[in-house]
């Protein structure tokens, strides 16, 4: 097969023919036809894989973005599913934070404060509404009646005493010895509305008592936690003392003792010593902390001449399961009861 031998330029021809007669070449620049095709056919492969490899590098780049674009389209609608589920409890739970001015109003005459220490003023625009006047009426049924200026069968008041709005649609917590004995009970709401109210349930022991009127939208004291308080906090008490001529007296001290074991018609009970001024006619009412929640319901006061300053009141926590006795079954549960009644 004939050679084609091709030279570079910068070289001269200086071979020479040896014994054999066969002229020496510069290899490194020597092709043959067949070697030129293989060559081309080389790079030309070279090429192709270049092209190979630049299109998986295409390929692995749009499906990493494809992939982040799915993330985010997909993941999206998840976490505003969470985020509408977090709201949804927070707002079952009352922790929603709305900023409408007349929620956050409301949430403050509830007691909904979260910690935060209000003044005196303040304590009673927001707990003041929740302590209404409790009115004992009874028949009156001596043959003598007409004696002492009544007529036979006609009511008449024989006590009244103080009680806090516990719910807003009407159940009221107060003492038993307020409305103990009555035939016929009257709440008067801060406002001056009369209600006719219904015994839930009462229990001498600890003193309580539960009411409910029929009204809607009442504004409400807030319960506190009585086992947290110190010696020295501030105490407010709030109700009627002497009736309805003087309603809504407040008077404020502060928490003068805990778990003052005090004996009362031969029942003892534990209860918060405070200073702040409580009369006759604030039994039933509250007893408030600094942050406008009740502590403890008034209850009574030693009032012999050469003392004053000493007021009671029932721990909150203590009322707390005697309330909801109450209001579910109409009496305390769980107290096993033996003795002998007689009847004439």
């Amino acid at each position: 097969m004939n050679e084609y031998k091709w030279y570079n330029d910068d070289f001269q021809n200086n071979s020479s023919s040896d014994a054999n007669g066969t002229a020496d070449s510069y290899e490194s620049n020597i092709f043959s036809d067949e070697q030129s095709e293989q060559a081309f056919e080389t790079k030309k492969k070279r090429k192709m894989s270049k092209a190979g490899i630049a299109s998986i590098i295409l390929s692995i780049c749009l499906v990493a973005v494809v992939s982040v674009s799915g993330y985010y389209l997909f993941s999206q609608p998840k976490d505003s599913d969470e985020q509408f589920s977090q709201t949804l409890i927070d707002n079952i739970s009352g922790e929603e934070k709305d900023n409408n001015s007349d929620s956050n109003v409301q949430k403050l005459v509830t007691g909904g404060n979260n910690g935060t220490v209000y003044s005196t003023p303040e304590i009673v625009d927001m707990v003041g509404p929740a302590v209404v006047g409790v009115i004992n009426k009874t028949t009156y049924s001596n043959p003598f009646a007409y004696y002492y200026g009544y007529q036979q069968g006609s009511e008449i008041e024989q006590g009244s005493g103080s009680g806090v709005i516990i719910s807003d649609d009407g159940y009221i917590v107060t003492n038993n010895h307020v409305i103990e004995g009555a035939t016929e009970i009257t709440v008067i709401l801060n406002a001056g509305e009369e209600y006719s109210a219904k015994l839930i349930g009462s229990d001498s022991r600890t003193d309580l008592a539960v009411l409910k009127i029929e009204a809607e939208g009442l504004v409400y004291a807030k319960l506190g936690i009585s086992s947290d308080l110190r010696v020295g906090e501030t105490a407010i008490a709030i109700g009627n003392p002497l009736g309805q001529e003087f309603a809504g007296t407040t008077t404020q001290g502060i928490i003068s003792g805990l778990n003052r074991s005090i004996t009362i018609d031969n029942k003892t009970m534990n209860l918060i010593q405070t200073d702040a001024a409580i009369n006759p006619g604030n039994s039933g009412g509250a007893l408030c902390n600094d942050r406008g929640e009740v502590i403890g319901i008034n209850t009574a006061k030693i009032s012999f001449s050469q003392y004053e300053g000493l007021g009671f009141a029932i721990p909150i926590d203590d009322a707390k399961p005697i309330i909801e006795d109450l209001i579910t079954n109409g009496y305390v549960t769980g107290r096993p009861v033996i003795g002998i009644a007689g009847r004439a």
